[in-house]
């Protein structure tokens, strides 16, 4: 990970928990993040640390997927907060309109589909 611990040592704090119907990532490129009033008063806000917790962020939405099916989705941040919010929304209803499986899934646990 981007501190040098184990992935699966940062998985395991969430396993067992009840698995979210959905996860929205708000995505946003490094150099767009940037550009935005106050980047960078941050500890952790330079581009280095900043690819490296997406490229971290990818592997969690890739596992994610893997073990739990299409739970994931990314949100393309570099709206207003009015387009944004309209992108979660839609992605809201789309999956309150599809059908859900029974009972509640568990984080990190294998599933049968």
């Amino acid at each position: 990970m981007v501190q040098g611990l184990d992935f699966d040592f940062c998985l395991n704090p969430d396993r067992g928990l009840p698995l979210p119907d959905l996860t929205l990532f708000l995505t946003l490129p490094p150099e767009v993040a940037s550009a935005r009033a106050a980047y960078g008063t941050e500890r952790y806000e330079t581009m280095e640390i900043q690819r490296k917790v997406r490229e971290e962020f990818k592997r969690v939405k890739d596992k994610v997927i893997e073990i739990h099916g299409e739970v994931w989705e990314d949100i393309d941040a570099r709206g207003s907060v009015e387009e944004v919010g309209r992108l979660i929304w839609s992605a809201i209803q789309r999956k309150t309109h599809t059908e859900r499986p029974d009972g509640i899934g568990r984080l990190w646990e294998k599933v049968d589909k």
